[in-house]
């Protein structure tokens, strides 16, 4: 059988996490290292919470140990509040809830 996995670093790994919530059963697979989860205020993480069924999908997530900074501001208009570390245990944690 073949499989689609999606792949992303940073915020392309919170972008394969929400392509997959949207296109839910077509990707087996999401991989996402160091996953912008953080992006407005842990939005994503609020979608998932939100969802009656889990999404299809595996997810492997990764983050470095030393992503710990909070409050960055990586443009005028975006500001990172949560750790980097922090957003990814808050995303892992709702998928574990959801089974």
């Amino acid at each position: 059988m073949r499989q689609r996995v999606l792949v992303g670093l940073s915020y392309t790994g919170l972008a394969a996490a929400f392509i997959a919530k949207e296109a839910a059963g077509k990707f087996h697979r999401v991989i996402s290292q160091c996953g912008s989860y953080w992006w407005q205020d842990c939005w994503l993480v609020g979608q998932f919470q939100a969802m009656r069924q889990p999404v299809p999908t595996e997810f492997y997530l990764d983050v470095g140990t030393q992503e710990t900074q909070e409050n960055v501001r990586h443009r005028e208009d975006v500001l990172q509040v949560v750790s980097q570390i922090d957003g990814v245990r808050r995303f892992r944690d709702v998928l574990l809830l959801q089974g």
